[in-house]
């Protein structure tokens, strides 16, 4: 009831006062207006128009304005833009169009007091409006993360507790399987004679990832590996290392991965110039070209 009586109060407002719309409409002032069949005088006339008459304007061009005359031969027909005056169709006009002239005296009893069919139809239509529940639309789902195609990666790496630094390369196939290779400098001195001894370590290595743990901020690949460790000083020897560490990626970088590993390693005994810590604890860090 109260919705009913919004909508009723909305539509009196509306039909006191005319508002307007797009469609244009042709109102004859003069006492009486010919209908020519084109935009000429010396086109045939085909009616007449007398004053008050309404009609649908659908073009205007030099001095003629061409109007809806659904009795024409193409459904249009002229007038001098002279014999009256072009206005905004209102409301009232677009509730009840029609292509057919509104001419004084031909009108229906309906036509005839369009104020009342107006209201009426407005009611109903913002009645109607008002029943109607707006439908929200579904928020779109959040993508998940999806984690970026890390396989070749190249960077650097860090001994732990020393000032090593050196360079390493890392591969990744879709299988999870891996080749790493390492580049380490070493920097000591001698216990005995105290002179700075210097060795370069090459370390091949297979590596093999474990299941991964994916989030939307943050990615790790566990992985375990193990290879043969190449040392020369003055000599050249060969060692072996197993280790195991974390790979993780952030959301934000998704093409640099940080990593930390610790594992075992055999050196040779006799191996000058190298830290002979069995334990080994690594930092490093790849950028992924693709």
């Amino acid at each position: 009831m109260t919705r009913f009586a919004t909508a009723l109060t909305i539509a009196l407002c509306l039909a006191s006062s005319p508002l307007y719309a797009q469609s244009p409409r042709f109102t004859v002032t003069a006492p009486s207006a010919s209908v020519y069949q084109a935009p000429s005088a010396a086109s045939p006339v085909i009616a007449q128009c007398p004053k008050g008459s309404v009609l649908v304007v659908h073009a205007e061009a030099d001095g003629w304005v061409e109007v809806v005359w659904p009795n024409a031969a193409k459904g249009i027909a002229y007038l001098r833009t002279t014999t009256g005056l072009q206005r905004p169709m209102t409301i009232d006009e677009f509730v009840h169009d029609t292509t057919a002239p509104r001419i004084p005296g031909t009108m229906t009893a309906d036509a005839s007091n369009p104020s009342a069919a107006y209201v009426a139809d407005a009611v109903q239509a913002v009645a109607a409006a008002s029943t109607q529940r707006p439908t929200l639309a579904a928020a779109p789902a959040a993508s998940p993360y999806v984690a970026p195609a890390h396989f070749v990666g190249l960077g650097g790496r860090m001994a732990a507790r020393t000032s090593n630094l050196g360079a390493t390369g890392r591969v990744w196939s879709r299988s999870g399987m891996g080749v790493q290779f390492e580049l380490l400098r070493n920097a000591t001195r001698d216990a005995v004679t105290a002179e700075r001894v210097t060795s370069m370590q090459l370390a091949p290595s297979v590596l093999m990832a474990l299941p991964n743990a994916v989030s939307d901020y943050i990615w790790i690949r566990p992985y375990v590996g193990g290879g043969p460790t190449l040392y020369r000083s003055t000599t050249n020897s060969l060692g072996i290392q197993l280790f195991g560490g974390g790979e993780v990626t952030f959301a934000g970088v998704p093409r640099f991965a940080l990593s930390a590993d610790a594992g075992y390693r055999k050196i040779p005994a006799a191996f000058t110039g190298f830290d002979r810590r069995k334990i080994r604890l690594a930092l490093s860090g790849h950028w992924f070209v693709r």
